[in-house]
């Protein structure tokens, strides 16, 4: 009888086991061509000074849910973990496909201490894109370079041990990036005096154009990653640019009369307060008059989310003077501060009763972006809110809820720019839920990412970091209270910052990064309306980049911003269901702009290293099927 039970037990387990192998997801049994090998020089430390070595790494795309996998032996830093995470990124966006939708595998083998992951990006990139498209790769080139979020390469060190270590293993081209085929290194110098041996450290400038020559290598600048594919694969990525104007006719229909309201609100608000301000503040009050000017100008010339901007700040100054007026000249202080934070307590759960019924209320996946700024807005306001009750000064404290009150406000403004609420769309949370989760994921490693390239960057870019950690941390207490349209777009904005940061390091024509960043916005908002959305938000903050903003970081953050609220929102739209998205403007679109690949030297084809085609992921279900029958067996003897 038992042996008729263990019988049937393991012939179960069989079938289930079977069972299991034959339902395994499409991302398991890879196609051909899918796993690509590349080279990487790395640079580890040694009594003598800087070594190279050269060592492979394995890219696998396959179908999947959008996670990256880093398998490093032996461990390497996280920097190896930020540099896998944009590749993926950039691989994703340059191909145009959604990462949502992918599991991208990265397997390193090194013999070597450590190696260094930023310095890996450029060609984690080039092994990416391959994988996707199925391109073959020339594994006689190799290359050195960080991968910027934007597709460019960023400097990297120790490139001389890197380009030795690369010839040694059979190299004929070496790709450095722009403006590095010239480095300045030290050289160790020792020098004898008497029974001591003394260590120099002299600087040394070395040309690795002619360093390659002696090493029968070519050295060759890369500016972007698409360069860097035409090298390695012959195939050329083309840069797709959509013309056409920004403002569009929907939007300036819906931001047009918000500005005015805001405008017709600041001036009288101003009157009003005119005659009640302290005298204390006459000064700000002052300021107040030219902003409202500034913001009636930029009304005359169309630039509808400018000025209301400028109104919104003004209705923020101007409250505080009236509310701080009325505080010095109450009779009971402390009740007047309690009413106040009353009063703008009320404010803002009115808006967040306002934001739960429009959840369940959209017209479409446009609609996501009004959405997102207003709950992101919202969320600002608790925070302002939290942070006046613990104010430990009264006027400090009014000022904090002259500010929560506007923000709760203007939450409510975006809300009302959804485009059509006649008929309702259904939202999936739970997918919105997992995107805002991976983009929150995403923006955690792209700043970590900044983080270690930029230890030594300066005050200025420790403060965009900060600043990018301030809308990270949002982002998280968005997702945890059910925010997830906010979550999506505040991760956005800190990812930008932190990239940004990247892409500036180093960089000394800020205007020409002004002007492509400003371009690349453009496409993409034409883009967007290309597939049917009308982006607010992306417009909104590419008209306060091209007016508003003074500083030049700031411009190509709002521009970055722009570009990417655009591109996600196409993303979304895939996401969601396509047949939920309207046609709009697409009078708009105009021919677009593709480039030609640049005439760039072609090195001589090698055979390529033979290397072990890495096991297939998720072949590890079957052993633990396999293991769990034997240990039944076990169980019986």
């Amino acid at each position: 009888m038992k042996f008729m039970i263990k019988k049937f037990f393991l012939l179960l387990l069989i079938l289930s086991a079977i069972s299991i192998i034959s339902f395994l997801p499409p991302t398991v049994a890879l196609p051909q061509g899918n796993a690509v090998t590349i080279h990487l020089p790395a640079v580890y430390f040694t009594s003598e000074g800087e070594s190279g070595v050269l060592t492979n790494l394995t890219v696998i795309v396959t179908n999947g849910t959008g996670h990256v996998f880093v398998d490093t032996a032996p461990f390497t830093q996280v920097d190896m973990q930020g540099s896998a995470r944009v590749a993926a990124m950039v691989a994703s966006d340059l191909t145009n496909i959604d990462s949502s939708r992918y599991d991208f595998y990265y397997i390193v083998k090194v013999d070597s201490p450590i190696i260094g992951g930023p310095s890996a990006g450029g060609a984690m990139t080039v092994a990416t894109i391959a994988s996707i498209k199925g391109w073959k790769i020339n594994n006689s080139i190799v290359m050195t370079g960080t991968i910027n979020p934007d597709g460019s390469i960023g400097p990297v060190g120790g490139i001389p041990a890197k380009l030795k270590a690369s010839a040694d293993g059979g190299a004929n081209m070496f790709l450095v990036p722009e403006g590095q085929s010239k480095v300045s290194t030290v050289k160790r110098v020792l020098e004898r005096r008497g029974p001591f041996v003394i260590i120099n450290q002299v600087p040394e400038e070395i040309d690795l154009k002619d360093l390659g020559k002696t090493l029968d290598v070519m050295v060759e600048e890369v500016n972007t990653v698409r360069d860097a594919v035409y090298l390695f694969t012959g195939n050329y990525i083309p840069q797709i640019i959509f013309e056409g104007e920004v403002p569009s006719e929907v939007y300036t229909l819906k931001m047009q009369p918000l500005a005015e309201t805001l405008l017709n609100e600041s001036i009288s608000l101003y009157n009003t307060v005119v005659d009640l301000a302290d005298s204390r503040f006459y000064s700000t009050l002052e300021e107040q008059r030219i902003a409202i000017q500034k913001a009636q100008k930029e009304f005359n010339s169309g630039n509808y989310y400018s000025s209301t901007s400028l109104s919104f700040g003004t209705m923020i100054s101007l409250k505080y003077i009236l509310w701080s007026s009325e505080y010095l000249n109450s009779w009971n202080k402390d009740k007047y501060l309690t009413n106040l934070m009353s009063k703008v307590e009320k404010q803002i759960n009115a808006t967040e009763k306002d934001i739960t019924m429009r959840v369940n209320n959209l017209s479409s996946v446009s609609d996501i972006g009004s959405l997102g700024a207003a709950e992101s807005r919202v969320t600002l306001a608790q925070d302002l809110f939290i942070q006046s009750k613990q104010s430990k000064r009264e006027l400090d404290a009014i000022r904090l809820l002259a500010y929560a009150n506007e923000r709760a406000r203007s939450a409510q403004w975006w809300l009302n720019l959804s485009l059509d609420t006649s008929t309702p769309y259904y939202l999936q949370e739970a997918k919105l839920k997992d995107r805002a989760g991976r983009y929150y994921s995403q923006a955690v490693s792209i700043k970590t990412y900044a983080e270690t390239l930029l230890s030594s960057g300066g005050t200025h870019f420790s403060d965009i970091l900060d600043s990018a950690e301030e809308d990270i941390t949002q982002a998280r207490f968005e997702l945890q209270n059910g925010y997830y349209a906010g979550a999506i777009f505040d991760s956005l904005h800190g990812m930008v910052k932190a990239s940004t940061a990247i892409e500036l390091l180093g960089t000394e024509n800020m205007d020409e990064k002004i002007k492509k960043s400003r371009n690349l916005s453009r496409s993409a908002i034409i883009e967007a309306r290309n597939n049917g959305i009308e982006p607010i938000l992306a417009v909104s903050a590419y008209e306060h980049a091209d007016t508003l903003s003074e500083s030049k970081f700031d411009k190509i953050i709002g521009f970055s911003y722009a570009k990417m609220i655009a591109k996600s929102s196409i993303s979304l739209a895939k996401m969601f269901n396509q047949s939920n998205i309207r046609i709009i403007e697409k009078k708009n679109i105009n021919q677009s702009i593709i480039t030609t690949p640049p005439i760039m030297p072609q090195p001589t084809l090698k055979t390529p290293t033979p290397t072990p085609t890495p096991s297939t992921p998720g072949f590890g279900i079957i052993i633990a099927v396999l293991i769990l029958i034997l240990i039944y067996l076990g169980m019986y003897r």
